[in-house]
């Protein structure tokens, strides 16, 4: 299948736009506020993109594997560098708190190595994005966009729904993880993580 498709063109264009959002972020300041405009309508962009290219490609059949594993990985590091510019950045007024950038990465890190460690030592698999999966990463995104819109309850509702289900999206890949290695390793049948 040819992988110059039009959701996988979003996904280079979202990719494109973290470093000019990262740049936004690194160079905000009290005195500098219209870049936090710009900062919300790079995100509220990228939210749209994402969006539009899964769509896409499921309505139109342009799946391609260069999108099956692009996408995520766009997420990924648009979520996590900008959780960690905006949190090192002290002149929000309602900051990201500096510990949630690394739970977020914990996370992402458990998956990541997880996969890598049931591929290795049991048999490869193919990860398919679980629900909790897919609504933690939607809220952290919206939570990013609401942090630079800084409202201030709005941050606070947001900060502790990203935080829950961050948490709970964890728990469910440590499940399924689990259960399929031990699945795995007690039947001769293969098991689809």
């Amino acid at each position: 299948m040819n992988v110059i498709t039009i959701p996988n063109l979003l996904t280079f264009f979202r990719i494109s736009l973290i470093p000019i959002f990262l740049t936004i972020i690194t160079f905000y300041s009290k005195e500098t506020d219209y870049l936090r405009n710009w900062g919300f309508i790079i995100c509220v962009v990228a939210i749209v993109t994402d969006l539009s290219d899964g769509y896409i490609a499921r309505k139109f059949n342009l799946c391609s594997e260069l999108g099956a594993r692009l996408d995520p990985l766009a997420d990924k590091l648009a979520v996590n560098l900008s959780l960690a510019f905006i949190a090192s950045n002290t002149s929000f007024e309602f900051p990201i708190p500096l510990w949630f950038p690394p739970l977020v990465l914990f996370r992402d890190t458990v998956l990541v190595v997880g996969t890598y460690l049931i591929s290795r030592k049991l048999t490869q698999v193919k990860v398919t994005p679980r629900f909790w999966g897919k609504i933690t990463s939607f809220v952290l995104s919206i939570y990013i966009a609401i942090v630079l819109l800084q409202i201030r309850i709005l941050v606070i509702i947001f900060l502790s729904l990203s935080t829950i289900l961050t948490l709970l999206s964890l728990i469910d890949y440590l499940w399924v993880g689990m259960h399929f290695a031990l699945k795995y390793r007690t039947s001769d049948e293969k098991v689809v993580l």
